[in-house]
């Protein structure tokens, strides 16, 4: 199948190869050990993905064991923490954004301002590249045990629409991460999602897919990250003796049309209008107080939301034409979240979403509340 550039035709004894999503909302690192793999009849890469240990800060968060790591870092005391434990901080009025907690970073890779973040606490988080470098440096410790044992026959992706200083910024992570670098470690995000499809198929599912016909094919591709959606025209051909051949044709990027700002629009027109009625407050609060405390809370919450009621309407209804789908009776329930305000805890009933409401946040563009108030100057 799909030969890493350092895959030789004999691999040598216990080396490890690896490949990291770096992605906006999670990170997440997959090893091949060579010696898994039979390069005579390589129908399907032995893939294993790596489980972190993450943890907060804050009294009472507890850890966990997952193999999605939040790309996001955290400044308690002078130590850095990084995880999904760490989502219960946005909105926590002891931590605020790119000062001692940073996240959705990924965007602003490749910006030539130094610092970008001139309020971190620690200069050694004031651009985005440290941040990065900082998620990979968990991910790299997490694996190893060591803090300076290094990564080698490593692979990062990034999103097809990436530049030259963006790419750039990504390698400066990861060596600042002591992960080895070379000018062909970064893969493109659509490209890495089409291997993980085909790896996942049977042989004979490859050669329909690909053999048939006996040219290359082109495909679309849909790539919906945290932050953008990437479209990439893949030209892509295959055989047992070649394995799998890549290459990108055309490529498109569409900004705020990607998870998070999917989760805001959540937040901020169902969840938003819920919290005012449900607790009995005006809307009007403090423009800061709602950006940095309110709606990162309530977006975090959006997110679970999205997640539960697309697994949800992926479950039900297998076939992607949804024309004869029960939206409005398709219902996902999220039970026991809060929202903390000026040491004060709202707890919300059991939060509801439907597939119709899911359709209509994604369907198209609104006006949304927040939008609403600096129109009418409420923010002044």
């Amino acid at each position: 199948m799909y030969l890493p550039e350092k895959f030789t035709y004999r691999p040598t004894k216990d080396e490890i190869y690896f490949g990291i999503d770096l992605g906006t909302t999670y990170t997440l690192v997959a090893t091949i050990d060579s010696t898994d793999v039979n390069i005579e009849n390589i129908n399907q890469l032995p893939v294993k993905f790596i489980s972190y240990k993450q943890v907060s800060p804050i009294k009472h968060g507890g850890e966990v064991i997952d193999e999605r790591v939040a790309s996001i870092i955290a400044i308690s005391n002078g130590q850095p923490f990084c995880g999904s434990k760490l989502y219960d901080l946005k909105g926590h009025e002891d931590f605020v954004r790119n000062q001692n907690i940073f996240y959705h970073w990924k965007l602003d890779l490749g910006i030539d301002r130094h610092p970008l973040y001139p309020d971190a606490v620690l200069k050694e988080l004031d651009t985005p590249a440290k941040v990065a470098g900082k998620v990979l440096n968990f991910c790299r410790i997490g694996y190893t045990k060591s803090r300076d044992a290094r990564l080698f026959n490593t692979v990062i992706t990034v999103p097809a629409s990436f530049q030259m200083n963006q790419r750039k910024d990504v390698i400066e992570a990861a060596q600042s991460a002591n992960i080895e670098t070379s000018g062909q470690m970064l893969i493109d995000e659509p490209n890495a999602a089409f291997i993980g499809y085909f790896n996942s198929l049977q042989q004979q599912e490859k050669e329909d897919f690909l053999l048939k016909g006996g040219n290359s094919k082109r495909i679309l591709v849909f790539d919906i990250g945290g932050g953008t959606c990437d479209l990439s025209i893949l030209e892509v051909s295959y055989s047992p003796a070649k394995g799998l051949l890549i290459g990108n044709k055309a490529i498109s990027r569409y900004n705020d049309l990607g998870g998070q700002d999917i989760d805001m629009i959540i937040a901020e027109d169902i969840l938003y209008p819920l919290f005012l009625k449900q607790f009995n407050l005006k809307d009007d609060m403090p423009f800061k107080e709602l950006t940095e405390v309110i709606l990162p809370q309530l977006a975090t919450i959006g997110e679970q939301l999205k997640i539960g009621i697309c697994n949800l309407i992926s479950a039900k209804y297998p076939s992607i034409d949804l024309s004869d789908a029960d939206l409005e009776n398709t219902i996902f329930k999220l039970e026991n979240r809060s929202l903390f305000f000026k040491d004060k805890e709202y707890k919300f009933p059991t939060l509801r979403i439907t597939a119709s409401q899911f359709e209509s946040v994604v369907g198209f563009p609104k006006i949304r509340p927040l939008e609403l108030r600096v129109n009418n100057s409420k923010v002044c």
